[in-house]
């Protein structure tokens, strides 16, 4: 799994884009999504989509009171559906 943080200054906001995600990283997912107040119906649909190990998947959350975001995609079966889900993920973030 890749961790890539950064900063949205024009909007004082901040990202968590976690790539290559598997269940084995589902706790650190998490405790990320449960840090922003994200609510625990919410959570077990993520555990839901990273337990399922279906390749092109993601989803994104967002935290408007904290001003963060947590983006998740799967492990990809190709670079290209790697892009597609990336960029499909940051049309939420967007």
């Amino acid at each position: 799994m890749i961790l890539h943080y950064f900063k949205l200054p024009k909007y004082d906001w901040e990202v968590y884009a976690y790539y290559g995600v598997t269940p084995a990283y589902k706790d650190v997912i998490i405790e990320q999504l449960e840090s922003m107040g994200c609510k625990e119906e919410l959570i077990q649909e993520s555990l839901e989509i990273i337990g399922k190990k279906r390749p092109n998947t993601g989803f994104t959350y967002s935290s408007y009171f904290r001003k963060e975001s947590v983006i998740v995609i799967s492990d990809c079966s190709s670079s290209e559906d790697f892009m597609n889900t990336l960029v499909h993920e940051a049309r939420h973030l967007q």
